[in-house]
């Protein structure tokens, strides 16, 4: 799951010519992403490695990167 969204984030860069900043995910998809860090991370200490905030969408069939102006600012 960690190197299919690093994928994701790469061709985002490539395509945009800057990062993005919001991960989209199902449930599912937020389990398989914690089991590959150790336990002792947090939510937010995943998100912080992954430089992203996080939606969990139950409707989201893929895991999807975007860009939001207010990812971060709502997260303060």
């Amino acid at each position: 799951m960690l190197s299919y969204i690093y994928r994701l984030i790469n061709n985002f860069e490539n395509e945009h010519d800057f990062s993005p900043n919001l991960l989209q995910i199902n449930p599912i998809h937020f389990e398989h992403l914690k089991s590959a860090f150790d336990s002792s991370y947090s939510v937010e200490q995943i998100m912080s490695v992954l430089r992203m905030d996080l939606v969990i969408n139950t409707d989201c069939i893929h895991p999807q990167v975007s860009w939001s102006h207010i990812a971060r600012t709502q997260a303060s």
